[in-house]
């Protein structure tokens, strides 16, 4: 990612992380993603050209976009048709030569490269308002400005899936940063907090989980009191499964939602009982000094936050045709480094901006129900593999033949649309 990095500050190129399983509706690009239908060349760094950036058709990229790609994974190549160029090597050490080449070159996208670095800082404006709010139940971005100062100074933010999970990745800001990756798993955020805890012992860490996905390892809670690990798990309680509500609202209508609904239980109270810290909270104004005794408890902590049922942001962009664009797709075993970056944009969610574009429901798009599907679930889909930069391949480049892609055209919904709440 440094390697990236550098090489966009030189060229003045932009380059984005692709880390999420919801691809280019991960809510920490804000409006960036939707500029890549302003590139005429997108560079993929061990990224493949699947589902997460809608295989390069259009409307995500113009049909006069050339893609080149570069992957350690030979088998993931897939040149010919919209992929112009494909190389079998390290990503790291490719973009380590493509550097030292720029650097022998006039660069004029500067103004390029502070666009888009702009679209993914700005946030719809009317999430101000959403994140002062006094309305209960409580707004996700509500508790977004609350743990946002625990954050600061180097905080470590780990993240769920699911719907709570996708706003907090959207409204916070952290130097580092675990996420559920690009499989879209979803359950992993108390796990990946305990690891994050032992990896990094001086920092703080914070996990942003829901109420159903907190049930998959609840019990992490007891191995952190026992090994020690003051780690705060805040949990989205809106008692109900709201990805898969939210899919079911899409697609079956408000009457026809099955399976989803949840308690408002007191998941507060299994960290007591583990020998941790619990704190339950139904107002907004009670959030802050809930979280400041969690950290101040020194011992594994739930913060159990009742909230609104919000569907999760994704977001659209008007733009204005620009040359090239980097993506790089990022292991999700490594920590995340983010510079926090301003808070201001265009208006909040559902609502159009002529400006600014709109920030709209989440968009996954799911196969229309078949006739005689039993109406109480939704057919399962399942994700190509996606790449990833990886350490020890070798860097010389070669070209291969065409591999079917025979990929299922829809995201995992675990994390990206699925279970988590």
């Amino acid at each position: 990612r440094a390697a990236v990095e550098r090489f966009s500050r030189l060229t003045g190129i932009p380059a984005l992380p692709m880390e999420s399983p919801r691809g280019l509706n991960d809510p920490w690009l804000h409006g960036a993603a939707a500029r890549l239908a302003d590139a005429d060349v997108v560079l993929l760094l061990g990224k493949k050209l699947d589902f997460a950036v809608r295989f390069g058709e259009p409307p995500a990229f113009t049909p006069a976009c050339r893609v080149i790609q570069v992957d350690a994974d030979a088998d993931a190549l897939r040149p010919g048709g919209r992929v112009a160029l494909a190389l079998a090597g390290e990503p790291s050490a490719v973009i380590d030569r493509l550097t030292a080449a720029a650097r022998g070159r006039a660069w004029r996208h500067a103004a390029w490269g502070e666009e888009i670095r702009a679209a993914r800082a700005a946030l719809p404006a009317g999430w101000d308002a959403l994140r002062a709010s006094s309305h209960r139940p409580i707004h996700p971005l509500r508790v977004c400005a609350a743990i946002q100062p625990f954050l600061d100074g180097g905080g470590v933010l780990v993240s769920d899936g699911g719907e709570f999970g996708q706003w907090m990745q959207a409204g916070l800001e952290a130097e580092t940063r675990l996420i559920n990756g690009l499989s879209g798993s979803i359950g992993s955020a108390l796990p990946m907090a305990l690891a994050a805890r032992l990896a990094l012992p001086e920092r703080r860490v914070i996990a942003t989980l829901g109420d159903g996905t907190f049930g998959f390892h609840a019990f992490e809670l007891d191995t952190a009191a026992r090994y020690g690990l003051p780690v705060v798990a805040v949990v989205g309680n809106d008692g109900r499964w709201n990805a898969e509500h939210q899919l079911q609202l899409r697609h079956y209508g408000p009457d026809r939602t099955v399976g989803c609904e949840l308690r408002l239980s007191r998941y507060d109270r299994v960290a007591e009982a583990l020998g941790g810290h619990g704190e339950h909270v139904e107002r907004p104004e009670d959030l802050e000094p809930a979280l400041a005794r969690a950290v101040a408890s020194g011992l594994p902590a739930c913060v159990n936050v009742v909230i609104e049922g919000a569907a999760a942001p994704t977001y659209t962009a008007p733009g204005h045709c620009r040359p090239a664009w980097v993506i790089a797709s990022t292991s999700p075993r490594d920590a995340r480094r983010r510079s926090p970056s301003p808070r201001s944009g265009a208006l909040p969610a559902t609502q159009e901006s002529p400006s600014a574009g709109e920030c709209e429901a989440p968009a996954p798009r799911a196969a229309p129900a078949a006739p005689g599907r039993d109406r109480r679930g939704s057919r399962r889909e399942t994700a190509p593999r996606a790449g990833v930069v990886r350490r020890g391949a070798g860097t010389g480049a070669r070209r291969r033949g065409v591999d079917p892609p025979g990929s299922p055209p829809h995201a995992p919904r675990g994390g990206g649309g699925g279970r988590g709440a």
